[in-house]
């Protein structure tokens, strides 16, 4: 993949400006449906990542550039990580936990049924966008409406702890 391997290498990182839009609402069924695992660790401020997160906060004009990486403990993801980006604790641990849900399904084989807590075809949409990210080959989104807001859209991208932004 182009920034390495989903949630190890390559982190998904998305920004969160309000956490009851898109998806935000239904982040932790999403995670519990998606990500196994037995917990999630939550580390605010990770300081191998603050310079990286900070030169694309200011380069995509993110409202903040808070952020929090979630870990999957235990389970078969055992150390996948993600980032979620915010103004508060709430909105960047939903974010994460939806860029968490996100790197595994972009890790594992596309399925034509992915979950839908919104019934809406976000989640489908967003997996279409993040696969493309993940490979190296951005995908635009076709129904902004239908994916994610334009500003938690544009943050989207995996990190790579290698290279620079």
């Amino acid at each position: 993949s182009a920034g390495g391997v989903p949630g190890v290498g390559a982190l998904l990182c998305l920004d969160c400006e309000e956490k009851s839009s898109w998806l935000f609402s239904y982040a932790v069924q999403l995670a519990e449906a998606v990500v196994a695992y037995d917990s999630v660790t939550e580390e605010d401020e990770a300081e191998e990542l603050e310079a990286l997160i900070q030169v694309h906060a200011h380069a995509r004009n993110w409202t903040s550039s808070l952020f929090t990486v979630v870990t999957a403990v235990g389970g078969a993801n055992n150390s996948l990580r993600a980032i979620g980006v915010g103004s508060n604790a709430k909105a960047r641990k939903r974010a994460a936990l939806i860029a968490l849900a996100a790197t595994v399904r972009a890790r594992g084989r596309p399925t034509a049924l992915l979950e839908d807590p919104s019934m809406d075809g976000s989640f489908a949409s967003f997996m279409h966008r993040v696969r493309g990210l993940f490979d190296g080959t951005p995908v635009p989104c076709a129904r902004p409406e239908a994916a994610a807001p334009s500003s938690a859209w544009q943050p989207l991208r995996p990190f790579d702890d290698d290279r620079p932004p």
